[in-house]
């Protein structure tokens, strides 16, 4: 276990713990909000100038001891007429609880074309995504982990954030760009550029002219297979689906992680069990990309997530019933139910010894900083670890 602990591992966030898997790391009120911000301005559909907004979760400073975290933005869907950022405020706040930075954002809907609008959404979630990157560090966000997704016309504009570069879309349309402004200055003109390292995909498309080999990344798909809205094979304007996408992904050797329901329509697993569902499915999807461990995965049932870590388990059970508190503590940790036995190693996040020894309850942590903190007893073959948070 010590070596898990403190061995180094090839990506920062391939923790062996339960972060970024499918259970809690942190509660609820260790999650943080910052709402209602402006990450732009354009015009709409029918002229007028609309301020875009952006809310953003992620795990407290005072609590969350790592210095970065990967960051994802989630578009809402509503056929790119209506829809509110609102929606996805669930999924914002479970994934943070597992220690993503996650945003959610409202983009321009309406229109008169329905181009139009798909490129109005591209140039907003590019806008979006260039403000995240613009305050990174106040937020703590790793730009070298950026991940994008959302539901239907969300989904949809997700797929194209990556894949349509201007270039494609002036081959679509020559006079867009024109009437309509740069990808890369709509919104803002903040100089940023980003990179996506996967899709969350639920019940989206792709077009298929512009998802080449070259271009594929990671992806994680929930569809209907009677989905008649946006189909899961081909679709109108040139776009395909998920079960293209997973296939197309899998015969180039990218990773794709594919849940078909087959008596679905658009819109899948809806009720809450469902959705912590693909949320925890995603969580460790993003995990597996943390770890180069990605493995491909179908299935036509809802498989849970499992891929929490060791320090959610008890390696074996100690002798005497053992309780530790206060949790949180502020300057000593308290234990009762001990035999004057036992070992005592108490280590951070990252696996930095702060305390070996025999004594740890007379010992004094008032210069520790906030966070989580794990503690593991051992009396000769038996050994539990706890997770301590230090206000």
């Amino acid at each position: 276990w010590l070596t898990l602990i403190t061995s180094q591992v090839s990506a920062q966030f391939c923790t062996e713990d339960d972060r970024f898997s499918e259970v809690d790391f942190f509660n609820i009120t260790q999650i943080d909000s910052l709402k209602n911000v402006t990450y732009g301005n354009a015009l709409t559909w029918d002229g007028v100038s609309q301020d875009l907004k952006i809310d953003y979760y992620f795990p407290k400073s005072t609590i969350d001891p790592m210095p970065s975290r990967p960051f994802i933005l989630l578009l809402h869907g509503g056929g790119f007429v209506g829809g509110e950022r609102e929606s996805k405020i669930l999924e914002c706040k479970e994934l943070a609880k597992r220690g993503y930075v996650v945003a959610t954002m409202d983009y321009r809907v309406g229109y008169s074309s329905f181009i139009n609008a798909v490129y109005r959404a591209q140039q907003d979630a590019n806008a979006a995504l260039r403000y995240s990157i613009e305050i990174a560090p106040t937020l703590e966000i790793d730009t070298s982990w950026m991940f994008i997704g959302g539901s239907s016309a969300g989904s949809i504009t997700s797929f194209f954030t990556h894949y349509m570069s201007q270039g494609e879309w002036n081959l679509v349309d020559s006079g867009i760009e024109t009437l309509l402004g740069s990808l890369d200055t709509s919104g803002n003109t903040l100089p940023h550029t980003f990179e996506i390292d996967g899709i969350f995909n639920q019940w989206g498309a792709s077009v298929d002219f512009a998802t080449t080999p070259d271009e594929l990344i990671p992806m994680i798909s929930f569809h209907g297979a009677l989905d008649d809205i946006v189909p899961i094979g081909e679709g109108p304007i040139g776009t395909v689906g998920s079960q293209i996408l997973h296939d197309r992904l899998i015969e180039n050797g990218i990773c794709s992680d594919f849940t078909l329901d087959p008596e679905g329509e658009h819109q899948v697993y809806q009720t809450l069990e469902g959705k912590k569902f693909m949320i925890n499915r995603t969580s460790c999807f993003f995990k597996s990309l943390f770890c180069d461990d990605c493995s491909d995965f179908f299935s036509t049932e809802p498989v849970a997530a499992d891929c929490s870590g060791a320090l959610n388990i008890n390696e074996s059970s100690l002798p005497n019933e053992v309780v530790v508190y206060p949790n949180p503590f502020k300057d000593q940790i308290n234990i009762n139910g001990l035999d004057g036995n036992e070992y005592f190693y108490l280590y951070d996040i990252y696996g930095h010894t702060i305390y070996e020894g025999t004594d740890i309850k007379s010992q004094h942590f008032t210069q520790l900083t906030s966070g989580l903190y794990i503690l593991m007893i051992r009396i000769n073959e038996y050994q539990k670890t706890f997770k301590l948070f230090k206000d």
